[in-house]
């Protein structure tokens, strides 16, 4: 069993939508570069291809991707000649499409984790993102009656969604079904995109009922982005004691104020913990690229930062079996 730590960093992105570090923003160096989707504008092979060549090329020791719905060459049920992602020609990327993995990366000493990875969305998406169905960027959507995340794996580490779940970095437009889930796994980290303007990050602290196994959201803190306005990258530091003063604002107490009722309801109902007691943190980055939604017009093609995420991780031994970058499919979409 791991007995001690080491910090690993997560470059974490979402939402290029064709743009690279070659034409829009710094690519920060770290372990692993996580991408959460919509790597392409319009779905198309030829775009998907210049997406993997610069992720191929980037200098990380793993390579965590998704898809989003943009993505539609990557649906087998979106397109009839869906693009078969090359993971064989792209060998540090791992592709991870509504599946898991455990991941033990080769630096050593090696540091390990699991991770579930799913490129859906709900559909169709509340206002103001109803127009943007006639571009038929539906890759990889299900109907808001359907619970795709029952099947999340309790020992999930680093959850990918191409979705925000409701009420976190998702002005108001994520999935219910998914914050539920949150609760029952509550993973160490959530990376998401698609609400561009969602971009950033969300402490959520769990009170959990012991007696019932019981949990749900309570105080909620807010990252400030101490980069903003300047060239240094824009860091969320999880180490225990590391982050910088400052950083963290609460947004949002114990107590929710009358105006947010409807708020307060969804978002601090009561759901089950998934049989644990523990985990009673849980960091939500959204880390959209674009920083303006489709579609996008001339002179908006405003770039946020990569999101630098410092996480202290397991260390393992030489006999430990995980497989680095190997996954394991979990299933399709669930009842």
């Amino acid at each position: 069993m791991p007995t001690s730590t080491r910090r690993t960093r997560f470059v974490c992105l979402s939402d290029t939508h064709n743009a690279s570090p070659r034409n829009a923003f710094k690519l920060p160096k770290g372990d692993v570069l996580i991408h959460a989707g919509d790597l392409t504008k319009n779905g198309t092979p030829a775009e998907l291809q210049n997406a993997l060549s610069w992720i191929s090329q980037a200098d990380f020791q793993l390579k965590l991707v998704t898809a989003g719905n943009h993505d539609v060459a990557l649906d087998p049920s979106s397109a009839s000649d869906a693009f078969p992602f090359p993971v064989s020609s792209h060998p540090p990327i791992t592709y991870l499409a509504h599946s898991s993995a455990h991941i033990t990366l080769p630096s050593s000493p090696s540091t390990t984790f699991h991770v579930f990875a799913s490129p859906y969305s709900p559909s169709p998406l509340p206002p103001p993102h109803e127009p943007h169905a006639s571009h038929n960027f539906s890759a990889f959507q299900y109907p808001l009656s359907e619970n795709p995340w029952s099947i999340i794996p309790l020992d999930t580490d680093i959850l990918i969604t191409h979705t925000p779940p409701f009420s976190h970095r998702d002005q108001g437009r994520g999935c219910a079904q998914l914050q539920k889930a949150l609760g029952r796994v509550r993973p160490r980290l959530l990376v998401c995109g698609h609400v561009h303007e969602g971009r950033g990050a969300e402490k959520i602290e769990w009170e959990i009922d012991e007696t019932e196994g019981l949990v749900r959201a309570g105080r909620v803190e807010r990252w400030v982005d101490l980069s903003e306005g300047s060239k240094r990258d824009a860091k969320v530091d999880l180490r225990k004691g590391r982050g910088r003063e400052g950083e963290w604002v609460c947004e949002r107490g114990r107590v929710i104020g009358a105006d947010e009722g409807e708020r307060e309801g969804k978002e601090r109902e009561w759901v089950d913990a998934g049989g644990r007691l523990d985990r009673l943190e849980t960091v939500v980055i959204n880390a959209a690229i674009m920083a303006t939604s489709w579609p996008y017009r001339k002179g908006e093609g405003r770039f946020n930062k990569p999101i630098v995420v410092d996480l202290d991780l397991p260390v393992v031994g030489e006999d430990d079996d995980g497989a680095g970058g190997k996954g394991h499919s979990s299933g399709g979409l669930g009842d």
